[in-house]
């Protein structure tokens, strides 16, 4: 993935997110109280993708509705982070 000193990202805003194992833990204990999809669940709990809450009006899409605001995280030390554009979000 190109960063924001790539010319195709000039003039856009990036978002570096980053998040604990204990949101992670708290995102799945909302899913799963919320009866949402297993595959969404199974995503978080294999730490491969995380709904990334960005704008207010996030904050109030349903939980059956997060595949929208999942995004692929990675792992490094004892963090999970995920860059992307304006461009990737809703």
């Amino acid at each position: 993935m190109c960063i924001s000193g790539c010319p195709l990202h000039w003039g856009k805003i990036n978002y570096f997110i980053v998040l604990l194992d204990k949101q992670l833990d708290e995102y799945i204990d909302v899913a799963e109280n919320a009866n949402s999809s297993k595959k969404l669940i199974n995503q978080m709990i294999e730490r491969t993708h995380a709904p990334i809450f960005i704008e207010d009006i996030n904050f109030k899409i349903p939980v059956s509705d997060w595949d929208y605001l999942l995004q692929p995280i990675q792992k490094i030390n004892d963090y999970y982070y995920c860059i992307f554009s304006e461009e990737d979000k809703l």
